[in-house]
């Protein structure tokens, strides 16, 4: 799953649950009118530990390249390490800007007046 699909599913996640606590669903099935869409397949649970299994792979391929490097491969370069490293930061700080969303998104929700 790539990060912007990741992020767009937990995006979603966030309007359902937003729209859930103005308007409850009398059955599980049922569509609700306010966003007018049918209840998601992934659960936000299953969403989240994609993202954070994608960030440990990340950073595990660039320890990999780095210990590749040092250890006098070959075929491992420098940049390959620094290039994965980079990558691995960057889907970190997206995840860690995805997970304050969610908590302001909850914050908001715990606050609202029903």
């Amino acid at each position: 799953m790539s990060e912007l699909s990741t992020m767009a599913s937990a995006i979603h996640q966030i309007g359902l649950m937003a729209a859930e606590a103005a308007y409850p669903m009398e059955s599980p099935g049922q569509t609700n009118p306010l966003l007018n869409v049918s209840p998601v397949s992934d659960s936000f649970a299953s969403v989240l530990k994609s993202a954070i299994a994608e960030v440990g792979e990340r950073q595990s391929l660039a320890g990999a390249e780095y210990r590749a490097f040092e250890l006098g491969d070959p075929d491992a370069s420098p940049t390959d390490g620094v290039v994965d490293g980079a990558k691995a930061g960057i889907v970190f700080q997206e995840s860690l800007a995805v997970r304050n969303k969610l908590v302001s998104a909850y914050t908001t929700i715990m606050h609202m007046d029903l």
